[in-house]
């Protein structure tokens, strides 16, 4: 049982740790906005990212509390779902040499594989399960969105 516990935690963790990442990046790329080429709808997108990634993270520290009766440790991470961030991670190690699209399109797809291999690991009790496949999903139709805001603007950029 208690290994059963420090698996969830530790998958909890990583998850907020991630999120946390992400968010940072995120606000990073808004902070650098001088820019004015940037796209103002692609603008608002990464902001809405950063907002989500922000309640992502709270119900991920919520559940975490409630199953630990303690607040997550910052900076702890187990490294289970750690590998499949480190994608991310080197997508934005050197931001300025990447457009904002292809961190778009490259993280968030990283991102989406860190959850599902969050929730493939065999010692998550329901509610963690539950509450990371519910993400994985909302992440994935974002995803979707973009993608389609993105082509549609593709095809309006060809003409």
């Amino acid at each position: 049982m208690e290994l059963q516990l420090s698996a969830n935690l530790g998958v909890l963790n990583d998850l907020i740790d991630v999120n946390g990442q992400r968010i940072w990046s995120y606000q990073g790329l808004l902070a650098g906005t001088d820019d004015k080429r940037r796209d103002e709808q692609l603008n608002l997108i990464v902001e809405e990212v950063v907002i989500q990634g922000q309640r992502l993270q709270e119900e991920l520290e919520l559940e975490y509390v409630d199953l630990a009766q303690d607040l997550p440790v910052k900076g702890a991470t187990s490294g289970t779902v750690l590998h499949a961030w480190d994608l991310v991670m080197s997508l934005f190690a050197d931001e300025r040499s990447k457009s904002i699209r292809e961190l778009l399109g490259k993280g968030e797809r990283a991102f989406i594989t860190a959850y599902r291999h969050a929730g493939a690991h065999p010692a998550l009790v329901p509610p963690v399960n539950r509450l990371i496949q519910r993400q994985a999903r909302e992440l994935s139709l974002f995803y979707s969105r973009y993608k389609r805001f993105y082509q549609s603007c593709r095809l309006i950029w060809r003409r």
